[in-house]
């Protein structure tokens, strides 16, 4: 899957009246935009831009839809493209297609940026909104493309007993001291074990495979640091040092999996299921705009199924690669994408109805983007 570019702009709400403004229905040509922003709009630069904004390897024609994509990536990367940001709310709702009466700018204020706080029309308020716009006209970009899917692997989850961490730091970090409940330093233990577990092999069955991917080589000292470890745990070896045995070393080996939890399906990657879904009171509740997080929901924002959020709570960012459509049957329906997707970086600000499992569902403003998503396999990284 290539990854489409989307913007939005968000629904703004008064007591009695929702006051919609929807990107899917913007009709701006991409030259009035570029005019707005001083920039040059011959077809030659709307091309280079096209290629700036990765539309896969279509070829810019400036036919309706590709002006109406264009447009909504131009408006979506003011920032990203450097140019000047309006002074003029007025002018900049009106470029939008917006209503730009006071009132409404009103609306906007109240909707956007303080709910509580009267609307002046001053300079200030107008800059907000116009920040807030801004914001609200987001873009999906994929970071990176056509990511090789990790097989399977087996992993490990840190302890919380401060002992074995350390050990675990002295072990891999020889010249850094260790920092008791320094949640930077654990996260740097995460990490390596996580790269490790990926670049090498493991056989996690053989007490050699789980030293070695702890940090231990494999030899009479080595061991006898772990078992020293083990005997604060368990009592009953308490005087007992380390004598070579295949009996001590099972011993060993099991507590190591244990504490460590090796091998308890402690992956870096689940499969889910990716699904989409619109502002719409029929998918969503009463408030279709409003997330669970109570944030204004907009495209880069996801809801996870309940037994996800637990790992996953609202406000975390997440990480996806997709792998390919599916079919209602779960099949993938080019076998050819099994190992290949985009890798792309999402917010968690709304969750799904109670009996949904293992599944994520992605926000699109234009009900046509998501029925284009359609059911994808993806797999979560973390």
């Amino acid at each position: 899957m290539k990854i489409s570019f989307f913007i939005v702009l968000i629904f703004s709400f008064s007591a009695f009246k929702t006051v919609a403004i929807n990107p899917c229905d913007l009709k701006i040509d991409p030259v009035d935009i570029l005019v707005f922003f001083n920039q040059e709009q011959s077809f030659s630069a709307r091309e280079e831009l096209w290629k700036k904004f990765r539309y896969g390897n279509q070829d810019y024609k400036g036919s309706a839809e590709q002006n109406y994509r264009l447009s909504r990536s131009l408006l979506g990367n003011i920032e990203y493209l450097n140019f000047e940001k309006p002074d003029s709310v007025v002018e900049f709702l009106d470029l939008l297609g917006i209503d730009s009466s006071f009132s409404n700018r009103s609306k906007l204020y109240s909707f956007y940026v303080k709910k509580r706080d009267l609307y002046r029309g001053e300079k200030s308020q107008n800059q907000d909104i116009i920040d807030e716009v801004i914001k609200a006209i987001y873009e999906i970009r994929a970071i990176e493309e056509n990511v090789e899917v990790k097989p399977y692997k087996q992993g490990v989850i840190l302890p919380e007993e401060n002992s074995l961490l350390e050990t675990l730091w002295k072990r891999n970090f020889k010249n850094q001291s260790w920092k008791k409940e320094d949640p930077e330093q654990k996260k740097q233990l995460e990490t390596l074990l996580k790269t490790r577990l990926v670049n090498e092999n493991f056989d996690f069955s053989k007490l050699k495979d789980i030293m070695l991917y702890l940090g231990f080589v494999e030899n009479i000292q080595n061991k006898d640091i772990l078992w020293r470890e083990m005997r604060r745990y368990y009592p009953i070896y308490r005087n007992k040092n380390y004598r070579k045995s295949t009996k001590n070393d099972n011993l060993l080996s099991g507590w190591l999996k244990e504490r460590y939890m090796i091998g308890q399906n402690s992956t870096f990657f689940i499969e889910v299921l990716m699904t989409a879904y619109n502002p719409l009171v029929e998918q969503t509740d009463s408030t279709p705009f409003e997330a669970a997080s109570g944030k204004i929901v907009r495209e880069g924002y996801v809801a996870v199924s309940k037994d996800l959020e637990s790992r996953f709570p609202l406000g975390s960012f997440i990480e996806i690669v997709i792998v390919c459509e599916i079919n209602q049957k779960g099949d993938c329906l080019n076998s050819e994408s099994e190992q290949i997707g985009d890798f792309f970086r999402l917010k968690i600000e709304d969750r799904m109805h109670p009996r949904k499992k293992n599944q994520i569902d992605i926000f699109f403003m234009c009900k046509e983007d998501a029925i284009d998503f359609g059911r994808r396999k993806a797999l979560l990284l973390f």
